[in-house]
């Protein structure tokens, strides 16, 4: 076999998860593996690490790893080798040595110090560039051959693209010879012996994530678990908040009424919804709900589910019914303030404007004084605050979506090694995988630690086999 050049390691994908994985082996590994090629397909590197966290770059969370995995839905479990081995901690101490120092915010998120995404992204590349690795952009990866078993072949490229998968990546390939061919879309070919599926998913199609790898892995017989928008904002009927658009509530609990035809539910087989009362941030925007909250429980939802807000999490209806008419006898104050003043006591602090847009939507409530009010409509108001009743008309799709859910099944990987379990040295970590964590930094910390698992499978093996 003669190539021109065969890469000790090639990652398609430069983005979060194979910048860092870069970055390890620009640290780590470089005497095992001098040569490494990262091939983008948009024009620059990290596009979408930029748009993290506002641009702020969240990078993880603080607290106990063990906690992390409460925060992958069901796949929580099964990813904890992953998150113990290379876990929040190591991430931080990695960016330390990388010249970016972090903090912690009270609400456990950890940033840059700087803030700043750029400063994340600069120094990642700067570390590869350092150790003499290659960066090759607008270089969309559209077939993956293993070409030592397919040049047995007389001529694979007169073969139907179903037979080249067949024989060129069966279990009999997994030789030490095995050598990787990666053609992309300008018809560049690129050969090595390492090689690492860093592409994301479906999530913000403008930065290069746009899920065209899904298609080239499905050629590899991987079986790709359905795909859709994750971390999303929920349209819902006859929303009432338009006008409060940017209000906000610290917390506030949702839960999940109804599912609508779950034996049609497109993604009911993988995403089973582990409770029905979810609490967090909620965000009113001018044409939906969002915030962690909502974003949260988003991958779990779909268009014509009913789901119901309570803006007093932990009061129930009855309660808040009662303590709003024991409060309402006698009193001068008018029906907005009270509610205002009610919810600070409960910890909640409603806006004006909320208070003032609930009463309006009841007939002839607008302005009132409190105890000029029956108990029946001291009820509705109650009922309406605690359990606020709404069907999904539609997500929010993949333009706004922080990540996507599905993608690469876990069952086709080692999850301690991120090594494709029917083709050696084929490595598939980050968002490519059917793994969408909660908001607040989940998603980069699986990235990373998948990353290091992939590195870290790569050094211990120390691969360096001979191209005949």
């Amino acid at each position: 076999m003669n190539f021109n050049k065969v890469y000790d390691v090639i990652i398609v994908g430069g983005g979060s998860s194979g910048l860092y994985a870069a970055s390890l082996l620009a640290r780590q590994a470089k005497a095992f593996f001098p040569s490494v090629l990262i091939l983008e397909k948009s024009r620059h590197c990290g596009t979408k690490l930029l748009m993290s966290g506002g641009g702020q770059c969240n990078l993880t969370h603080s607290g106990s790893i063990k906690e992390f995995l409460t925060h992958y839905g069901c796949a929580g479990n099964s990813l904890r080798s992953i998150l113990y081995t290379h876990n929040n901690l190591a991430v931080r101490s990695h960016f330390e040595t990388l010249g970016v120092k972090t903090t912690q915010r009270e609400d456990g998120k950890v940033f840059p110090l700087s803030m700043s995404a750029k400063e994340v992204r600069s120094a990642l590349l700067s570390s590869i560039k350092k150790a003499g690795f290659e960066i090759k952009t607008e270089s969309a990866a559209v077939r993956i051959l293993n070409v030592s078993s397919a040049r047995l072949l007389d001529s694979f490229s007169k073969i139907q693209s179903k037979s080249i998968t067949d024989h060129a990546l069966s279990k009999n390939s997994g030789s030490e010879d095995t050598v990787y061919e990666i053609l992309t879309e300008s018809s560049a070919t690129y050969h090595c012996r390492n090689l690492i599926i860093a592409c994301g998913g479906c999530s913000y199609p403008q930065t290069g994530s746009d899920g065209s790898i899904f298609s080239v892995l499905k050629q590899l017989n991987l079986e790709i678990t359905e795909l859709s928008p994750a971390l999303v904002p929920i349209h819902v009927q006859d929303y009432p908040y338009s006008t409060l658009s940017g209000i906000s509530f610290q917390k506030a609990e949702l839960r999940i009424l109804s599912k609508y035809s779950p034996e049609n539910w497109s993604i009911q087989n993988k995403k089973k919804v582990p409770e029905k009362r979810f609490y967090g941030p909620l965000l009113f925007t001018h044409n939906s709900l969002s915030g962690p909250l909502i974003l949260d429980v988003s991958r779990y939802l779909h268009a014509g589910d009913r789901i119901a807000l309570s803006y007093l999490p932990g009061v129930e209806n009855a309660a808040l019914s009662k303590e709003l008419r024991r409060a309402a006898q006698g009193s001068t104050k008018n029906i907005e303030t009270l509610l205002c003043d009610i919810s600070k006591e409960l910890g909640a602090s409603f806006p004006k404007r909320f208070a003032e847009l609930l009463t309006a939507s009841f007939p002839k409530l607008s302005g009132r004084k409190a105890s000029s009010l029956s108990g029946t409509a001291l009820s509705m108001l109650a009922k309406r605050i605690t359990d606020d009743e709404f069907c999904i008309s539609s997500l929010s799709s993949y333009q706004t979506a922080m990540c996507t859910s599905g993608g690469v099944s876990l069952s086709e990987i080692d999850l301690k090694t991120m090594e494709a379990k029917k083709y050696p040295r084929l490595f598939i970590i980050g968002e490519c995988l059917d793994v969408d964590g909660d908001t607040g930094g989940y998603n980069l910390q699986f990235a990373f630690s998948s990353a290091a698992a992939a590195v870290k499978t790569l050094i211990q093996k120390s691969f360096y086999c001979p191209v005949p």
